[in-house]
């Protein structure tokens, strides 16, 4: 067998390849005549594999190998390996079996040609166009799931297809390449916040003994079953509360009264962090300085004057106050310090 020649036979099996521009001469790169009449010399081919990556070409050229290949006896499996347009999406409608990478494309538009002369002759052109497109929606509606409606819509737009949406129109009967994304960084949020959100409910967990199946456990069912687990997750929630608990100590000598209410709340009703206690410390007054008597010809409180200017800026238009909502503790508690007249 030549290596030139254009369909590739072993066994009882033949591939074709479609790379490039179709025609119906030795001079296209795709010479559908060619395919046809070396394919007719194998009588025992039972399956075909057409490999496509072309932009189109001949009308008649591409529906010419259309028909041929949808009444041959083998089994066709297309594979579109980049793009598929034009007339070559006509060629894949012969497959039993198309298959489309997730990187490739598939194109459908209407006919068009080159006219020239007087306007008989270019209506009488617009006419064979309009059957021509005829020719090809009767190719596509045995395959897809859209309406031929659906079909003039689009090929009048011209409209490229990504495999998923090939899929869907029914172009094709199944995506290669598939690929599943997962956000791994999941994996890795181990604070206390996520054990308690995960914990306080009933968990599902592997159960082994029941060929894999899932089963509803509480947390006595986790502690009797897997105390091991039971104690890691337990131990480290004491941890973390240990340093919130920890943090918030950290505001007793820079509170006053008001303060110490809103430190309470935090730590045993509200459960709020450091940096949250702070910020309603200091929207709240519960900061020392900020009910410490002032001599009349003491400078007005730093924070006191600050709310003001907030509420000064408010009532210009077209300007807002806006809130710091992620700072280290020790950022916070040397503002406190600064605004308290600690240093």
């Amino acid at each position: 067998m030549s290596w030139w020649r254009a369909v590739k036979k072993k066994g009882n099996k033949a591939e074709i390849l479609i790379l490039g521009e179709i025609g119906n001469s030795w001079w296209s790169k795709v010479d559908t005549n060619k395919i046809r009449e070396e394919l007719s010399e194998y009588d025992d081919v039972e399956e075909i594999t057409l490999r496509i990556d072309s932009p189109g070409g001949s009308v008649f050229a591409g529906i010419g190998l259309y028909s041929y290949l949808k009444d041959h006896k083998a089994k066709v499996k297309v594979y579109i390996d980049g793009m598929c347009a034009s007339i070559a999406t006509v060629i894949a409608m012969a497959g039993d079996e198309i298959y489309m990478n997730n990187a490739s494309q598939f194109m459908i538009h209407n006919p068009w040609t080159v006219a020239m002369g007087e306007a008989n002759e270019l209506r009488h052109d617009a006419e064979v166009l309009d059957g021509i497109r005829d020719s090809i929606l009767n190719a596509y509606m045995t395959k897809c799931k859209i309406t031929k409606e659906e079909l003039i819509v689009a090929m009048d737009k011209a409209t490229y297809y990504k495999a998923d949406r090939a899929l869907a129109a029914g172009f094709i009967t199944e995506i290669t390449h598939a690929t599943t994304f997962k956000n791994y960084m999941e994996d890795w949020d181990l604070t206390y916040s996520k054990y308690e959100n995960k914990f306080k409910n009933p968990i599902v967990i592997e159960n082994k003994t029941e060929m894999s199946e899932e089963k509803n456990m509480t947390l006595k069912e986790l502690q009797d079953n897997h105390p091991e687990l039971y104690n890691q997750i337990l131990e480290s929630g004491r941890n973390c509360e240990r340093e919130r608990i920890k943090a918030l100590d950290g505001f007793k000598d820079k509170i006053n009264k008001a303060g110490q209410e809103l430190l309470n709340k935090a730590k045993y009703e509200t459960f709020d962090t450091a940096e949250k206690l702070a910020f309603s410390l200091i929207q709240n007054g519960g900061i020392i300085s900020t009910e410490t008597p002032k001599a009349e010809d003491e400078k007005l409180d730093p924070f006191a004057t600050r709310v003001n200017d907030a509420k000064d800026l408010n009532g210009i238009e077209g300007t807002e106050v806006v809130k710091t909502s992620a700072q280290s503790q020790e950022t916070v508690l040397n503002y406190i310090d600064e605004i308290g007249g600690m240093k």
